[in-house]
């Protein structure tokens, strides 16, 4: 007669009723139900980051440029930004101009200075990456042709008006430039900033 085996008699945890993980080997089942509720959250969320990442890598949303509202310009490109948008450079130097150098206002320039300043057909929007922007293409030429060092200073933002240069040029001066040029559209020449808050900015 075979010995009766050891395990009879011994009292068993959780009231004689082995758990799931005793029961597999220590590896935790779940139940369906639990599983379903476990899958759709993970794929709400890879259908997001997937989302983010195309909008950013494929369609080229990434960074847009901010602006900020102004007690006395109204509004303008926050300074010292170096943003991609829909694939192009976008770049904001420390005074706000769409320019990759920054610029002091009592800095002197032993070349050619320009400034620019308009609305947003000069300022090109993100569409315009910075190597394609009129001002920067101008500068190049420039340079070429009357062989000295030749800065064209690019001040722009949609929308803005003479009301906009008056005050922008009252702060921070006219950077001792040789010639000061104007881009504006028609419906932008009475334009009188109001200061009225602007969605987002």
């Amino acid at each position: 007669m075979r010995p009766p085996s050891r395990s009879i008699g011994r009292k068993q945890k959780n009231g004689g009723r082995v758990s799931p993980r005793a029961a597999t080997g220590g590896v935790l089942m779940l139940s369906k139900n639990t599983i379903k509720k476990l899958i759709y959250p993970a794929i709400l969320l890879g259908f997001l980051l997937g989302g983010e990442l195309v909008a950013r890598f494929v369609l080229g949303l990434g960074d847009p440029p901010l602006s900020v509202a102004d007690p006395e310009i109204e509004y303008m490109f926050a300074p010292n930004q170096d943003c991609r948008r829909f694939g192009n450079r976008v770049v904001y130097n420390n005074v706000s101009m769409r320019n990759v150098q920054n610029i002091q206002t009592n800095e002197p320039f032993s070349g050619f200075r320009v400034l620019m300043m308009g609305d947003s057909v000069l300022n090109g929007g993100s569409q315009t990456d910075h190597k394609h922007l009129a001002t920067t293409l101008a500068q190049e030429v420039l340079e070429k042709d009357m062989k000295i060092p030749v800065q064209i200073l690019h001040c722009s933002a949609g929308s803005w008006g003479p009301g906009n240069y008056s005050a922008y040029i009252k702060r921070y001066g006219d950077f001792d430039s040789n010639s000061i040029g104007f881009v504006l559209s028609s419906h932008d020449v009475w334009d009188v900033p109001d200061f009225t808050p602007i969605l987002g900015i």
